[in-house]
């Protein structure tokens, strides 16, 4: 009965899981691809709360909860249902939702070991995060972070051209880059100062321990060029989680980080999908998940890996190379997602690729397994620094972004991830350089304002 109460909420989630994907509730139903599916929710809730990864709050549980909705609920929903996005007459077979499906898996359990082998490493070996990075540019008043955001918040009005709606409502992207002051050079640093006041609040909440006055200031000013309803879902997720856990510390207990997510993907993800059209006066609320097109990754995962889209690392070089005009690019390689939608003829080309899936379309299986490494190391490295509470503020910015943005990277594509990525990193750099100039400036009196 002790053992129950302990895990009750794990044992609901395994009971929920096995009942999902073995009720014949569909117009399809066959037993090798669903208990393939099963087995990966049951993986991702060994990842969630029996693995390694003891903490509230990680990298890991993200991707795994990922895992979870991606790549077992949505695609049992999907297999019942016999759903197919974007192309007419197109029919998955048992045998390629099989294949797909241990595909999958197979990452999933690899990456688990790997999160594993390499976190115990770290413990063996004692890494000591002080080692490798002490200097922190220090705070005081907040004053400085507030005339960052202050600017920010005028030089974004004056690249939207004071265009107030654009505060409140969604606006698509075609319209941001016709309606943009210093045209797309505007347009392409729109994010970067859009950014900017949420690195300031965070910055500061970092360095603060009490939430006071400048703490609300700084909160208002993020608020205005942030609002949840005139940013996309993903960019939502990657800056509200972070402040959510500042503002609320109970989540960042017990099994709160995994409850908000849950709460987020059932509920506020699908509600946020109708802010869509709010500019058009458009407002019409329902409610739609697994079996939507949002949730494609797996479908166009597994197309992928039937049309056997290899590219030879040319897709990776065009996310890196994004900045780079198509004018000066001839034959520029286009996101992974809309070329698989291309080649198969989609009906519509703006979909997302799976992070493993980028990987496959580089360098096939080989690329799959590099991308698996990468995401591992990368998640234990900033998990282990952050379990030992001795990460610089610097790093602890970067973590708090990457539970939200890892969800999105690992949806992706990675053409758009990269973008977004290279706006928080500019953001971030912009930020510390004014810390260091205005550090530096005062040092020689022996002073630190901030």
């Amino acid at each position: 009965m002790r053992f129950i109460r302990q895990h009750f909420f794990l044992l609901v989630m395994i009971l929920f899981t096995l009942v999902y994907s073995y009720a014949n509730t569909g117009v399809r139903y066959e037993f090798l691809p669903l208990t393939s599916f099963f087995l990966i929710g049951l993986f991702s809730i060994y990842g969630l709360f029996l693995s390694i990864d003891r903490y509230a709050i990680s990298l890991n549980k993200t991707f795994c909860l990922f895992y979870y909705f991606f790549f077992s609920i949505a695609p049992i929903t999907q297999f019942k249902q016999s759903t197919v996005f974007f192309v007419k007459d197109k029919y998955i077979s048992d045998a390629l939702y099989t294949k797909s499906s241990i595909v999958l898996l197979i990452i999933l359990v690899f990456y688990l070991l790997l999160y594993h082998l390499i976190y115990s490493y770290f413990e063996k070996i004692k890494l000591n995060p002080k080692k490798i990075l002490q200097a922190d540019l220090q705070l005081k008043s907040g004053d400085l972070l507030i005339g960052i955001s202050s600017i920010s918040v005028i030089f974004y009005l004056y690249l939207i051209k004071y265009n107030w709606d654009l505060l409140i409502f969604r606006p698509f992207v075609f319209r941001l880059k016709d309606n943009t002051n210093l045209g797309l050079l505007g347009y392409a640093i729109l994010l970067v100062i859009q950014l900017i006041p949420f690195v300031c609040l965070v910055r500061y909440k970092l360095m603060k321990s009490v939430t006071d006055k400048k703490t609300y200031l700084l909160f208002f000013l993020m608020l205005l060029v942030c609002f949840p309803t005139a940013l996309s879902r993903s960019i939502v997720a990657m800056l509200y989680i972070p402040i959510f856990l500042f503002f609320i510390p109970i989540l960042s207990v017990k099994k709160n980080y995994i409850k908000m997510y849950l709460w987020g993907l059932l509920f506020v993800f699908p509600l946020f999908n109708n802010f869509r059209y709010l500019y058009e006066r458009n407002f019409n609320f329902n409610y739609q998940l697994f079996g939507t097109a949002h949730f494609d990754a797996f479908q166009n995962f597994t197309f992928l890996l039937d049309e056997k889209i290899i590219t030879n690392g040319r897709q990776l070089l065009g996310s890196i190379l994004f900045f780079v005009q198509e004018g000066q690019w001839r034959n520029r390689p286009m996101g992974t997602g809309t070329l698989l939608a291309e080649k198969l003829a989609y009906s519509y080309t703006n979909v997302a690729m799976p992070f493993f899936g980028e990987g496959y379309a580089n360098f096939g299986y080989l690329g799959i397994f590099l991308f698996l490494v990468f995401i591992a190391v990368f998640n234990v490295f900033l998990d282990y620094r952050f379990t030992q509470g001795t990460m610089s503020h610097l790093l602890k910015i970067i973590f708090y972004f990457f539970l939200g943005f890892e969800f999105y990277l690992l949806r992706g594509d990675l053409y758009s991830s990269i973008k977004i990525l290279a706006s928080f990193a500019l953001a971030i750099f912009f930020v510390e350089a004014i810390f260091f100039m205005n550090n530096y400036t005062h040092s020689r009196s022996g002073k630190i304002y901030a």
